[in-house]
């Protein structure tokens, strides 16, 4: 018995590029292109994206609906801010320049910022918050100034802290205006 030890015929080695493969044109065909990959990820976040804004949208309307509804109760005051809106704030007596010492609780106030070192040549003043409320003020334990604390709107938080880093603070009674 003789065994052939010669390669198989059949079998033959190939070189060069692939033949292509041709493409019915169905969805999978889409999925294996890296451009027809980015079409639809591109078309999943735009409709994500609706589906979210149009979702949002139906929230506000709802809200909308139920403030119309607060609005429309007599005894309400449309131009004050909801007591949600506000915040309290702290303050060294010496701080608020302008503030007497025996202010009584209640008082309505505004509260400027003059910049230091100034912005400009001239002398610029700021008007940081157009109403704000003297809550109490606060005796010191330890000596040292009083604590003056503030009701205010919450969105005014933010510029406070920064007129107080970088400007010097001063007050104007609001009565003094009306």
């Amino acid at each position: 018995m003789s065994i052939d030890l010669r390669r198989d015929s059949s079998h033959r080695e190939v070189s060069g590029a692939r033949p292509k493969v041709e493409r019915n044109g169905g969805p999978a065909d889409l999925l294996k292109s890296r451009i027809g990959r980015l079409v639809c990820l591109g078309g999943a976040v735009f409709l994500i994206g609706l589906g979210a804004s149009a979702m949002l949208v139906d929230g506000e309307t709802a809200a909308s609906g139920s403030k119309d509804e607060a609005v429309a109760t007599p005894g309400t005051d449309p131009s004050a801010p909801a007591a949600t809106d506000l915040a309290s704030y702290a303050f060294l007596l010496p701080e608020l320049e302008g503030l007497p010492p025996n202010t009584p609780p209640g008082t309505e106030i505004e509260i400027w910022a003059t910049w230091e070192p100034p912005v400009t040549k001239k002398l610029k003043v700021h008007q940081l918050v157009p109403r704000a409320t003297v809550a109490e003020i606060i005796p010191s334990i330890e000596p040292g100034p009083p604590t003056v604390m503030l009701e205010l709107e919450r969105r005014f938080i933010p510029d406070l802290m920064y007129g107080d880093r970088f400007g010097a603070l001063s007050i104007v009674l609001a009565s003094e205006f009306d």
